[in-house]
């Protein structure tokens, strides 16, 4: 397998093409149809370790998968524990920890986890539909949002955000605000923009550039940052 996540790389090479095309279609569509076009890249903590079981379940069970293939689901889920055995290059002695039971999380490395993974956030971008437009790839996820107006977008891309966060919340995933970040798209020379975007009463960094889905995009889509880091000096 190419990708950690158990995906195969023809898969993961398609996905990622399908995303990227999707992004620069919105990008473009900034830059022609003089909206004004936004973007918030979240940053999720050690979301495949936090997937919560009975959650999983319950939404498998919600999209048709119920009986016997439920149950087969709960034993490859539940039924799993963990320890940790520590050995030293001086001495053939192993010291093993006591084992412990797996409450959460998907299994890392193999075919099931990465879409269990994908059923359990499955249901984020009808939070956020149509207002806004989410790109997510595995544990990578970017909402998108367009407008014709400065306070228009602020105001709307903060509900948005907020009612991202508590879907997060409401499904035990953690949103790391401090690198959690705001782009603003515009291929004017002059890219300021006094906008402020807050979640729980914290401010939204804002950047220039960032790294997203391998790529670095930067906000006056040039490509440049992106052409510097594959082909360095």
């Amino acid at each position: 397998m190419d990708c950690c996540y158990g995906m195969s790389h023809c898969l993961h090479s398609g996905l990622v093409e399908l995303i990227v095309i999707l992004q620069a279609q919105h990008i473009n569509n900034r830059k022609y149809n003089k909206t004004i076009l936004d973007s918030v890249f979240c940053d999720l903590q050690k979301v495949f370790d936090t997937v919560n079981h009975h959650l999983l379940i319950d939404k498998l069970q919600y999209y048709g998968i119920r009986g016997k293939a439920k149950k087969l689901i709960e034993s490859y889920l539940q039924k799993r524990y963990k320890g940790v055995q520590i050995t030293t290059q001086s001495s053939s002695n192993k010291a093993l920890s006591s084992w412990t039971k797996i409450t959460q999380g998907v299994p890392q490395g193999s075919i099931l986890g990465p879409l269990h993974f994908l059923i359990y956030i499955n249901d984020l971008p009808k939070v956020v539909e149509p207002i806004a437009t989410p790109i997510m790839f595995a544990d990578d996820t970017n909402i998108m949002m367009k407008s014709n107006h400065n306070a228009q977008l602020q105001s709307e891309l903060n509900i948005v955000m907020n009612c991202i966060n508590r879907w997060f919340q409401d499904n035990l995933i953690a949103l790391n605000l401090n690198k959690t970040y705001f782009i603003h798209f515009s291929n004017k020379s002059n890219n300021n923009l006094d906008m402020e975007i807050k979640i729980e009463n914290v401010n939204i960094a804002t950047t220039n550039e960032i790294k997203f889905l391998g790529l670095k995009i930067d906000n006056k889509i040039s490509w440049k940052g992106h052409i510097d880091y594959i082909i360095p000096d």
